[in-house]
C-alpha cells in the first residue's frame, strides 16, 4: 500500500504504486507503507501509530496547565443624593471561578451585585471595598483605594455656604 506522507502524517493512501498517476513533483510525499495503516495515523520512533494513539502520547507529553488564578474586577455605580449616596457594586471578574466574596464597609456577601446606601455627614467618608475571588489556579482580590476608592461626599444643601 502507498501512502501520501506529510509532516510524517497520512493525508491519502492508495492500494497501487502511485508513479504513473501523479506528477513526479507530487511523488516526493508518496512513499510505501504497511497494510494496516489507515489516513490520520502519524509516523513516530520509527514506527506507524494511530491517530487515536498519538492523540493519547500528546497529551501525556504535553499536558495542559491548570489555569491561573482568576482576576478580581469590580464596577462602581453610585447615584448621589442630598442626604445618601446610593452605590450598586457588580462583579466583573475573569478566569475560572469557584467563589467569590465582597467585604463592604466590614459586611461579608455573596452576591453577584451588591447595593448599599450611606448617608452624608459633614465629612467626605471613604467606603471600603474588596473583592476576592476563587478559583482553581488561585485567588485574587481587588480593594478599591486610593484614586480607585469610593467616596461619600460631604452633605450639601441648596443655598449653604462654603461647601
Amino acid at each position: 500500500m502507498w501512502a501520501k506522507v506529510v509532516n510524517n502524517e497520512i493525508f491519502q493512501t492508495w492500494d497501487e504504486d502511485p508513479t504513473g498517476l501523479w506528477h513526479p513533483d507530487q511523488l516526493q510525499t508518496w512513499q510505501e507503507v504497511p497494510d494496516h495503516v489507515n489516513i490520520g495515523w502519524k509516523f513516530k520512533n520509527g514506527t506507524w501509530i494511530s491517530g487515536g494513539q498519538w492523540l493519547d502520547e500528546d497529551r501525556e507529553e504535553n499536558p495542559i496547565p491548570p489555569p491561573g488564578p482568576p482576576t478580581a474586577g469590580i464596577s462602581c455605580n453610585p447615584v448621589d443624593y442630598l442626604d445618601r449616596t446610593e452605590f450598586t457594586f457588580a462583579n466583573f471578574s475573569a478566569g475560572f471561578i469557584d467563589s467569590f466574596e465582597w467585604t463592604i464597609q466590614g459586611k461579608k456577601y455573596t452576591d453577584l451585585t451588591v447595593s448599599i446606601t450611606v448617608n452624608k455627614t459633614s465629612e467626605i467618608q471613604t467606603v471600603a471595598v474588596a473583592l476576592t475571588v476563587v478559583g482553581p489556579g488561585g485567588t485574587d482580590t481587588k480593594t478599591l483605594e486610593n484614586e480607585e476608592a469610593v467616596l461619600v461626599p460631604a452633605v450639601s444643601y441648596p443655598g449653604q455656604q462654603g461647601t
